[in-house]
């Protein structure tokens, strides 16, 4: 994939992108905070500070460059080896998808739940109704299967366990 130069207002958003779903995304990559940390150089309690996007602690541009390098490498073990794309479809949610402002309340509920739940009930059903979303017949708003209905469907999984 090409990399394009953001400007800085771009730059800002996507840090606090990474911050505002850093918790999740570790979680979808099977990494501890003490371990996700040790990969970037930074203290466990670092790493928690940065996922609870405390004030006055922001990471640095060099930081979110390595949080998402190996959070993407992380991505592409899992698909290679477990068939487990949750991950990439959580980060591609996120990060590369052009509708993301229109529907960022309804993604942060389906990645919030998908968090939740990828513990419980391991990352394929994580990764089937992140698919869902993704799909590239499937508009993300207006179609039979939207981010809400996706969010209200990982939530009742939940309710379940």
């Amino acid at each position: 994939m090409e990399r394009q130069k953001l400007t800085d207002s771009e730059q800002i958003e996507m840090i606090d992108k990474m911050h505002e779903y850093l918790q999740i995304f570790r979680k979808l990559a099977n990494y501890s905070s003490e371990e996700l940390g040790e990969e970037i150089g930074v203290s466990r309690s670092t790493m928690i500070n940065f996922e609870r996007n405390v004030p006055n602690i922001r990471m640095s541009k060099a930081q979110y460059i390595a949080l998402k390098t190996v959070l993407e490498y992380r991505a592409n073990e899992l698909k290679e080896k477990q068939n487990d794309d949750s991950l990439e479809k959580a980060i591609n949610l996120v990060f590369y998808n052009a509708d993301y402002d229109n529907n960022k309340s309804s993604i942060k509920q389906a990645l919030v739940t998908a968090g939740a739940i990828c513990g419980v009930s391991g990352g394929m059903a994580v990764s089937t109704l992140l698919g869902t979303l993704l799909g590239g017949a499937v508009p993300l708003v207006g179609a039979g299967i939207t981010i809400g209905t996706v969010a209200g469907i990982l939530n009742g999984m939940r309710k379940k366990r």
